[in-house]
């Protein structure tokens, strides 16, 4: 009996690092569908995209308006290519904490899902 809690204890200990890992590595939400949570596996994708490509799209296309603006030459329209980042400084601030705050919450939520399902699951075995 003592071999088998000790097995089941590695499993889910296991189990549960491979959700939160998906949710590191993969993408954020994927531990969730991993864990069969669909709804918030999925809402979670969505929201780390949106939030993700909210912050990327406005700098990327700033820096290549810079970069295009310096390799024409004109030297003083590509300063006028990044004065619209400054205005959004607090814009992209608040999106970066965002999407790092629902990438944490995602790899924490995989990983105590898993555990609670799995020790739930061992009770209702007993």
């Amino acid at each position: 009996m003592e071999n088998k809690t000790k097995a089941s204890g590695k499993s889910q200990h296991g189990d549960a690092v491979k959700a939160a890992m998906l949710s590191a590595l993969v993408i954020p939400g994927a531990g969730q569908l991993l864990n069969r949570q669909w709804g918030k596996g999925f809402g979670i994708m969505l929201l780390f995209l949106v939030t993700s490509l909210a912050v990327l799209v406005p700098i990327t296309l700033a820096m290549l308006g810079y970069y295009l603006n310096i390799a024409s030459g004109n030297v003083d329209n590509a300063a006028q290519a990044l004065q619209g980042l400054r205005g959004e400084w607090i814009h992209i601030v608040v999106l970066v904490i965002v999407s790092i705050a629902v990438y944490v919450y995602s790899i924490v939520d995989a990983y105590r899902y898993k555990v609670r399902n799995t020790i739930n699951l061992e009770k209702c075995d007993e």
